[in-house]
């Protein structure tokens, strides 16, 4: 995330790992975008479903989803290049960033 350009707003609360992020406090922190990593096409995860909850919509909130494959996120090899790639163009398309 770092290499493209992105910041964790869950690190603000010590959110690690797989730790819990409240709705409140998605909401409080104003993520710009939400990147989530479905375990295969068509199942959803808590997570995945915090992001589609009415209340971000209420709070005035529309965070872009970024959906990076899981089998490009369990651990490290050759495909985070394609996946900083993606980071990267996501992050380009969302505010007009370009990396350097």
């Amino acid at each position: 995330m770092r290499r493209a350009g992105w910041h964790n707003v869950a690190t603000e609360l010590d959110v690690e790992s797989y730790g819990d992020l409240q709705l409140e406090d998605m909401i409080r922190l104003a993520p710009e975008a939400l990147i989530e990593s479905p375990y295969s096409p068509g199942s959803y995860s808590r997570g995945q479903m915090l992001a589609e909850h009415p209340a971000l919509r209420k709070a005035g909130l529309d965070p872009m989803i970024v959906t990076v494959p899981s089998n490009q996120t369990i651990c490290a090899g050759p495909w985070l290049v394609d996946v900083i790639e993606q980071l990267l163009s996501a992050r380009e398309q969302l505010s007009g960033w370009k990396y350097e």
